[in-house]
């Protein structure tokens, strides 16, 4: 076997490694109980377009929002995803707006009132990049929101105990907010053993990695050797 070989070999293994960890990473709801692709025109209009889940999806669930919009640069735009215990009238609603500039904001609607305030959020320079996947875990009494890296956005939000999504709507905070793309979401469940199951997931491919790339160069440095 040839040195270049050898390398090519390290590399490929590198190269599986950083594929299998992420697959790992972008762990979604199980069992997934609602799934919707929202093209980047909902998104286009202060109208909400709603999307009813087949029956009232009860805590406690996950929800990954994944967006892959790709806005318009001018302005500040939002596109806003709420989850609702209603399709109409007065409700209990959670909206994540995610904008231009990658910052994001986190509003409740309390049915009781008929207000909506601000909970959370991130600005933009709390950012390095744009917030391309937003993970909300819903224990019965409380959430927690966070992004994909464990960045958590709110820790610990009280929420009435009888809240369920009954459906998902987007919408825009004004016209013309994206000119591609779409935002996926995933309503599912959420397992005490979860996360401690997404941590195996990864050490596996890590130790597999770090156990692959050991033969290759024991097997590299026996070469030079030879040499």
């Amino acid at each position: 076997m040839k040195i270049q070989d050898a390398i090519l070999i390290a590399a490929f293994a590198v190269a599986v490694f950083m594929a299998a960890t992420v697959q790992s990473i972008y762990a979604l709801p199980s069992p997934i109980v609602f799934q919707r692709s929202i093209p980047f025109s909902v998104f286009n209009t202060t109208s909400a377009t709603i999307y009813t889940a087949d029956k009232p999806i009860s805590p406690p669930f996950e929800i990954d929002i994944v967006n892959q919009l790709t806005y318009e640069a001018t302005g500040t735009k939002a596109a806003v995803v709420k989850f609702q215990d209603a399709t109409s009238g007065p409700m209990n609603a959670l909206e994540i707006k995610v904008y231009n500039n990658k910052a994001i904001d986190i509003l409740w609607t309390d049915k009781t009132t008929g207000s909506s305030t601000k909970i959370g959020g991130m600005t933009s320079e709390d950012l390095q990049a744009f917030p391309k996947e937003i993970i909300v875990e819903n224990q019965g009494s409380s959430l927690d929101i966070k992004l994909m890296d464990g960045t958590s956005i709110i820790d610990s939000f009280v929420l009435p105990s009888n809240f369920k999504i009954v459906a998902v709507s987007g919408y825009g905070n004004e016209a013309g907010v994206a000119t591609d793309g779409f935002v996926t979401v995933y309503v599912g469940g959420l397992s005490p053993t979860k996360m401690v199951s997404v941590s195996v997931n990864v050490m596996v491919p890590l130790l597999t990695a770090i156990v692959t790339i050991g033969i290759v160069f024991t097997l590299f440095s026996k070469l030079k050797k030879k040499i």
